[in-house]
């Protein structure tokens, strides 16, 4: 981020991404990074952390508590709050800015290394011809000529 100040549209946007972040680690993997670095973030504006924590988990208890499918919605219903609670921390600490735009980041990191995994289902019969790749092209240059009936 750069040194200079915040637009008020600015900050609540990344008040509104620290949310999505927070309310998103909610019953994932990554619920603990964001906790601490949550948690850490209110500390340095002189909040209680351990009041923050004791927040943080009781959402992430509600997130959890949900069926699969119902989860994203309860997140939903979470993120309002905490984008308020985010960009009140802001307006009090601007300095904040920079450490809650580094969470993200790395947030935005771990969940790329989480979601790395890739699967690739290739099936052909019946003297078809598959061309496939994965994170990259395919490039096929037909020679000959089409031919019904059963190959030589």
């Amino acid at each position: 981020m750069s040194d200079l100040p915040m637009t008020v549209d600015e900050l609540n946007g990344l008040a509104e991404k620290g949310a999505i972040a927070v309310v998103g680690a909610f019953a994932t993997g990554l619920f603990a990074t964001a906790r601490a670095g949550i948690a850490r973030l209110f500390a340095r504006g002189g909040e209680d952390a351990s009041a923050v924590i004791q927040l943080l988990d009781s959402d992430e208890d509600a997130v959890s508590g949900e069926e699969a499918e119902r989860q994203e919605e309860a997140r939903r219903m979470l993120a309002p709050a905490w984008q308020l609670r985010l960009t009140q921390l802001l307006r009090r600490d601007p300095d904040a800015q920079s450490e809650l735009d580094d969470l993200l980041t790395e947030l935005q990191a771990a969940l790329a290394g989480e979601q790395a995994t890739s699967v690739l289902n290739v099936a052909v019969r019946d003297h078809g011809t598959a061309y496939a790749a994965l994170h990259g092209n395919v490039i096929h240059h037909e020679s000959g000529t089409y031919r019904e009936g059963p190959r030589e």
